[in-house]
């Protein structure tokens, strides 16, 4: 048994140095004069929030679960940003508060079957509102 152990960095290192010089070639075409010139004015971007709004919420839902993302350009759920203000989150489903939420990503689990309103408000710490609100809704299956 304690020949096995003695040997099994042996095989180990063994294992590993032999496969790191059988690298395939990249796939790809590397004749860029069959390449069609690209029209600046037919551009369409891609990626990155296109929403200019101070506060922009993502949503799905998971079985019972909802999963929100908030983007906020202003404010900062954590005290120790010195350049924005700090805030958090109320929510309301169907009407009703349910949470106050310290961070940008949260998930609401367990939400019963049927359509619901959703409400994020942002406020301050002390509860005042800073005049940033979504409403939208989601089918829970």
């Amino acid at each position: 048994m304690m020949g096995i152990l003695r040997l099994t960095p042996v095989f180990m290192l063994l294992f590993l140095s032999a496969c790191h010089k059988d690298i395939p070639k990249p796939e790809f075409n590397t004749d860029l004069s069959t390449r069609t010139p690209i029209n600046n004015e037919d551009n369409v971007p891609v990626s990155g929030i296109q929403n200019k709004s101070p506060f922009f919420v993502r949503h799905y839902v998971k079985g019972k679960n909802l999963f929100v993302e908030c983007m906020l350009s202003d404010i900062s759920f954590r005290n120790d940003n010195r350049n924005k203000k700090t805030g958090k989150l109320i929510v309301y489903v169907d009407g009703k508060k349910t949470d106050e939420i310290y961070s940008s990503v949260f998930i609401i689990k367990g939400m019963p079957v049927g359509d619901h309103t959703i409400e994020l408000q942002v406020v301050n710490l002390h509860n005042q509102p800073y005049s940033l609100k979504e409403e939208f809704t989601v089918t829970i299956p």
